[in-house]
């Protein structure tokens, strides 16, 4: 049986543990590419322990859960930055809107949804794996309590108010955090562009069952409905991000909003919604299309051929959302830069 003393030895190194410390980088949940693999129907192993299918909590929980600390602290002391720095529960983005258009667009949004799904089985194994230790955490809580009651009144006693200087120092905090994190998305667009390169291969593998095995006429029809997906598909993305961005602002709008500019937000959303259903129309045209070339390939291409060609189109749709959403991201950070910087005192 363990002795006295290691035990409180032991009881006191759990509590030391305990205690937060300040992670050397702050993030968000959404920590990894969706297109970081883009076969198979597993989790990623990355996101799985050794022993079995559930990944480990690791940092990536802490992390978020000190950047929710800080970023209350810090909009507690300083309102202006409650818009740029909560996660707003409402705040739309360029993918939202286009799951919402294409809610039932298998071919373009199949393979989106399918790694969408993926990474949220990882964050809520990994949250399920959080809570499990925080429930572990509360039993000992007493002993830690009364073994480290010492040093909490002495903390207590050589913590100053919180003053403008330690609201500072949150701020700088958050503001190394944001730079990690788009150091990180700037990975994510490395990454993703070995992607983009495995699927120009497949798309020319592809190309070439299909000038061999169709008539030119048929050759020709379907060279030209992969380039109008990718320019039909870039430009509900680009109609959508501008959407989300004039919806996020209509959000903010309140009784001290000057009147001509919120007519202007009000002129524009009527004319985004209008274009974005006009680029919907091309959208609807590119399914016909896309039937017609299914139907030739069919007659001339094997069926594990016509697989590899349904996988290029969807993986070609998803990798233009992924770039997309990364794009996103960098605005916002940049943006939550920027603001944070601006609010520290020279």
């Amino acid at each position: 049986m363990m002795s006295l003393k290691r035990l409180q030895a032991a009881t006191r190194s759990r509590c030391r543990k305990a205690i937060p410390r300040p992670p050397s980088r702050l993030w968000s949940r959404q920590r990894r590419p969706a297109g970081a693999q883009s076969h198979g129907s597993r989790p990623s192993r990355r996101g799985r322990s050794r022993r079995g299918t559930e990944p480990e909590a690791g940092p990536e929980m802490e992390d978020a859960r000190r950047w929710e600390e800080l970023v209350e602290e810090v909009v507690a002391k300083d309102q202006s930055l409650a818009r740029v720095l909560y996660p707003v529960t409402n705040r739309k983005t360029a993918v939202m809107l286009m799951e919402q258009l294409l809610s039932e667009d298998t071919l373009l949004m199949g393979e989106h949804y399918r790694r969408k799904q993926e990474q949220n089985y990882i964050t809520q194994q990994a949250g399920d794996r959080s809570e499990t230790k925080e429930e572990e955490e509360k039993v000992i809580s007493p002993v830690c309590e009364n073994s480290g009651s010492d040093v909490q009144e002495q903390e207590t006693q050589h913590t100053p108010d919180k003053t403008e200087s330690d609201v500072t120092e949150k701020k700088r905090l958050l503001m190394a955090s944001i730079a990690g994190r788009l150091r990180e998305v700037e990975a994510q667009r490395e990454a993703l562009q070995e992607e983009v390169r495995a699927n120009g291969l497949q798309g020319g593998a592809v190309d070439a069952l299909v000038r061999q095995g169709c008539l030119p006429r048929e050759h020709e029809r379907y060279t030209l409905f992969v380039g109008d997906l990718e320019r039909v598909v870039s430009l509900l993305l680009c109609l959508s991000a501008r959407l989300a961005r004039v919806q996020n602002a209509l959000s903010t709008v309140d009784q001290d909003t000057d009147a001509e500019e919120k007519e202007s937000l009000d002129s524009r959303h009527a004319l985004l919604c209008k274009q974005r259903e006009d680029a919907k129309d091309l959208k609807d045209n590119l399914d016909r299309r896309e039937r017609v070339v299914s139907a030739i390939l069919s007659k001339h291409l094997t069926p594990e051929q016509l697989q590899d060609y349904r996988r290029f189109v969807q993986t070609k749709a998803a990798i233009l959302i992924r770039q997309k959403d990364l794009e996103e991201r960098q605005r916002l950070g940049e943006e939550q830069l920027e603001c944070l910087s601006n609010s520290i005192p020279l």
